[in-house]
């Protein structure tokens, strides 16, 4: 049948396409459904030019209008399995991704739900091939604005995390600073007073004579190494060592005579 139209067998089946499911079932449609599915998937059609040949299409049983005058479907299952074996597997994409938008849009005008990432993702590689209806390319516009507000909240509010945690952490690496530095302080004013007790230690040792006690005391009092002190360098300290030295030697002087 479609084959003996000649001239209009493309468009014929064409229209024929449009009456079945990505799945490859028949479906109810109505002439200006056809009309907006031809010209969604890049066909030119107008509404006078489809009427015929949905009404030659009746005529020629392969196609039924439904009894309560809501549309047009195909006579047999078998025709629809048939058409959709013959659709390239484009066609059967385009199709999908044209009916997955319809059917969003149907749901945005109930529940007001705007198309996810994912489903734009989905419908952007066909969109050049998909001529939609004013009304749908607004709701397409209105899912993209939405999903770009939406995405520059998150990056905002990531953003307001990582800050918060960069206070936070540099808050607590100033606090441990801070602790740490008292720490040390505090170790050494106590190394320091330590270093003074033993020099006084060694001032009493140097005044008892014991002149050997006061230079292991006040050496012990005296960083081991200058150049990487371990503690507070005491003055005191090194007089007393002096002193005692200085007493050690004279003392062994007077004993070698």
């Amino acid at each position: 049948q479609i084959a003996a139209m000649e001239t209009q067998a493309a468009l014929g089946e064409a229209v024929l396409k449009t009456l079945i499911t990505p799945q490859g079932t028949k479906k109810t449609v109505t002439v200006p459904d056809v009309v907006t599915l031809l010209n969604s998937m890049g066909t030119p059609a107008d509404a006078a030019q489809i009427t015929d040949m949905v009404n030659h299409f009746v005529t020629v049983r392969i196609l039924r209008e439904r009894e309560d005058a809501s549309g047009y479907e195909l006579r047999h299952d078998s025709l629809a399995q048939h058409i959709f074996e013959r659709m390239t597997a484009l066609e059967k994409d385009v199709l999908e991704a044209l009916q997955m938008v319809e059917n969003r849009y149907k749901e945005y005008q109930v529940r007001g739900t705007l198309l996810d990432c994912a489903a734009l993702d989905y419908v952007a590689p066909y969109l050049p091939r998909l001529g939609f209806k004013p009304q749908i390319v607004e709701f397409i516009g209105k899912s993209r604005a939405a999903l770009t507000r939406a995405k520059r909240r998150l990056l905002i509010a990531l953003f307001a995390s990582l800050l918060t945690v960069l206070v936070v952490v540099s808050g607590l690496g100033i606090l441990s600073y801070t602790k740490y530095r008292e720490a040390e302080r505090q170790r050494r004013n106590a190394l320091r007073t330590q270093s003074l007790f033993l020099t006084d230690l060694a001032h009493q040792e140097n005044e008892r004579q014991e002149y050997g006690n006061a230079v292991l005391l006040a050496l012990e009092a005296l960083p081991k190494q200058m150049n990487s002190p371990e503690k507070p360098f005491v003055p005191e300290a090194e007089v007393q060592l002096y002193d005692g030295l200085v007493k050690l030697q004279e003392r062994l002087v007077l004993d070698e005579h």
